[in-house]
């Protein structure tokens, strides 16, 4: 079986922050990123896995000078074995405001600061996509006999070479339905 890899930076950062300050921890602890993450990961699906990649879905903003250095470490982490890193820009978002009278609150008003907001866009769907554009081709290689074993990167099936299932499973049903009947 191969395994691939996809996380959201910033939720998986987040939950790792919150779970390790619940365990007692006193600073951050830095994730493990290269290569003890995947190979936990992979060992955790199944001992005899083999790793197939990791996509990591990250923004950052570009007025944030912290943001910098991620930028620098995404960048960094790109070139680790195996990654593929997409990286966006987070966009502009429209100022606080206050919930009764709906007036924009663009000051701080303890500190005084300009309070700016930006929203992450397009990462979830970057990582469906991929996800989906992943698996299908897994499943079209598969179906096309390049692979002897498994529809690589889509859950649940595993199908033999030249098995009766093999037209007719998950794997090639769900790209049927999307791709056409073109598509065996």
């Amino acid at each position: 079986m191969r395994v691939k890899i996809f996380i959201d930076f910033w939720n998986f950062q987040l939950s790792w922050n919150e779970f390790h300050q619940r365990k007692g921890a006193s600073s951050v602890v830095r994730i493990p990123w290269n290569p003890l993450l995947y190979e936990t990961l992979v060992r955790h699906v199944d001992p005899a896995a083999v790793y197939a990649g990791t996509h990591v879905y990250a923004s950052y903003d570009p007025n944030n000078p912290a943001d910098k250095k991620l930028r620098g470490f995404l960048n960094v982490m790109d070139g680790f074995p195996g990654y593929d890193v997409l990286l966006k820009e987070r966009k502009p978002q429209g100022p606080v405001r206050c919930p009764d009278c709906r007036q924009a609150i663009t000051v701080c008003p303890h500190c005084k600061q300009a309070i700016h907001r930006t929203v992450e866009k397009g990462i979830d769907t970057a990582l469906a996509t991929d996800l989906i554009r992943i698996g299908i081709d897994a499943c079209h290689t598969h179906s096309r006999g390049r692979r002897s074993r498994s529809c690589s990167g889509v859950p649940g099936t595993t199908h033999e070479a030249g098995d009766a299932r093999l037209v007719s499973g998950p794997c090639v049903r769900t790209p049927q339905r999307l791709l056409g009947p073109r598509f065996i």
